[in-house]
Parts: structure tokens; sequence; C-alpha cells
């Protein structure tokens, strides 16, 4: 007969004493390792996306249009997703790639000579840029916790911990709390990620044509090198798929950018004036498939 226990404790016992143990290797009876998603990762991140544009560069260009482009990226991290509960988000991430986006639908002007003048009259042409893209958790304000780190980390780490506790829980103003539905998660994350893409510095200046100002000519070749500065607003992601130490998934994001030029330079056969020059507003949608592989 099996010894009686009376206290509590002692039932635990027995009952732990029968009780399966999983294994700890990949096989039959292995323990579930999803917490292995937590931790450093590399991955490739796909895009495309859609913009509409408030314009061309040149200051009288103001006939609105809209392009798409394609994005390719290695994807270095650290997968903080989840940890205290289904709304928490400390995913942090830097992507390194490369984009192409085709020609504008807007023109540069008024085209005469052909009937359909295609992408060559495009207000901004087809262009191939470098791209940048950081995911950062934030405290109260946009890209705080990188300041904070360093110096918390010699003041108070304890106090570090807290704060990216709470920036991993939507911030001080916990506005940025994902939403968790059947259909899929949603989350504002606007000041939590960033995109920066450098036109123009890959080789040559891209040529870009736009409206005389003064001078012998309707038109004059610029080249010109621009910043374009993507803030996502709004995400959404429809599925999450992981396995010991993969994971993937879709991701549609609602974004606002501005492309701001840096570097305008005449062709030298022009003999107009320098022309005037202002950014470029865009909205859009952008569809990303992010794959990952855990360390």
């Amino acid at each position: 007969m099996p010894k009686r226990v009376t206290d509590t404790k002692g039932l635990l016992v027995e009952v732990l004493r029968d009780t399966p143990v999983p294994m700890l290797r990949s096989g039959l009876g292995s323990m579930p390792r999803f917490r292995k998603e937590l931790g450093p990762f590399i991955g490739i991140q796909t895009a495309a996306r859609a913009a509409s544009l408030s314009g061309g560069f040149e200051k009288s260009e103001d006939q609105p249009g809209a392009t798409g482009g394609l994005a390719l990226a290695l994807r270095l991290g650290l997968g903080l997703e989840g940890v205290m509960n289904e709304s928490s988000d400390g995913l942090v991430f830097l992507d390194l790639g490369i984009r192409l986006d085709g020609a504008s639908s807007n023109k540069f002007g008024d085209v005469e000579i052909v009937e359909e003048p295609g992408a060559i009259t495009a207000a901004i042409p087809a262009r191939v840029g470098y791209t940048a893209r950081l995911r950062l958790p934030f405290w109260l304000l946009p890209m705080d916790m990188l300041i904070a780190t360093p110096v918390m980390l010699l003041i108070s780490p304890s106090a570090l911990q807290q704060m990216a506790v709470t920036a991993a829980n939507g911030g001080l103003i916990p506005w940025q709390v994902g939403i968790a539905t059947p259909a899929g998660r949603f989350q504002f994350i606007l000041g939590r990620e960033v995109e920066a893409t450098f036109y123009g510095y890959l080789r040559d200046p891209d040529a870009v044509i736009v409206p005389a100002k003064g001078g012998s000519r309707d038109y004059s070749l610029v080249a010109l090198r621009s910043i374009q500065l993507e803030f996502p607003v709004l995400e959404y992601r429809p599925f999450r798929s992981f396995s010991v130490d993969q994971s993937s998934t879709l991701v549609l994001q609602l974004f606002g950018a501005v492309d701001i030029p840096t570097s305008v330079r005449l062709d030298d056969a022009s003999d107009a004036d320098q022309p005037d020059q202002k950014a470029v507003w865009q909205a859009g949608l952008r569809l990303s498939f992010d794959w990952r592989s855990y360390f």
C-alpha cells in the first residue's frame, strides 16, 4: 500500500515522482521549445510597397502621382515579442538592404512630342537606393532607449530594466500595445520604426528632368541625390509560423514618408538657373515577408 500523504507538500512530491519528465533533445517526448523564439536572430526581409506622391522635386511640380517599389534586406535583431503577454513588443532589429522603385505616374510637364511618352517623362524616374531600417521600442520619446541605455547602465541597471519592460509594453503612455484578434495582430508603431533610403548614392546621382528656371530651354536635366525617410504608423500581422529555431510572418504597414533632396546639380550644357527643389511627401502601404533564424 502506498504511504498515506496528509500534507500538501507531501502530496505534491508523490505526484511529481510519477510524472514523466520531457526530454531536452528533439524527438518523441521532447519539451516544446517555443521559448527559443526569444533571443538574437538573423533573417531576410522582402517587401513590396505602393505610395501616393504629393508631386515632383521641382517646386512647380505639384501634380499628385503614385509609385511602387520592391526591397530586399538582411535583418539582424533581438526577438522579444510577447515576453510578458500577447500585447507586449520588445522587438529590436536593424535591416540593411537595397530597394528598386518604379517611375512615378505623374509627369514633369506637358509633353506633346508623342501621345504616350512613357516613363521617360516621369517626374520621379525609376531609382535604386540603399536602405537602412531600425526598429526599437521607446519609453517616452522615439529612440530614447538609444540614449538611455548606456547612461542608465552606469547609473542604475535596475531602473534601465524597468524602462525596457515599460517600453516593451507600449511605452510610458501605453498607446503602442499590440491588439491580438482572431484575424491577426494590430499595433500602432509610429516612432518605433523608421527606414532611410539613400537614392543616387549607389554610383552616380539620378538623372531627373525638371521644368527649367530661366534659360533658353523649357526643361533642364539635373543630377539628384535624395534621402527618403519612411515612418510606419499602423502594423498588421495576419499570421505567424514558428518551428524549433525559425519563424516567418507577413506584415502589412500603413506608412508616411518624405523624400528630401540633398544634392542637386544642373547639366553642364544647361543655361538655366539652379532649380528650386522641395521635399516630396508620400503615404502608402507596405507588404513584407519576415523570415528569421534564431541562434
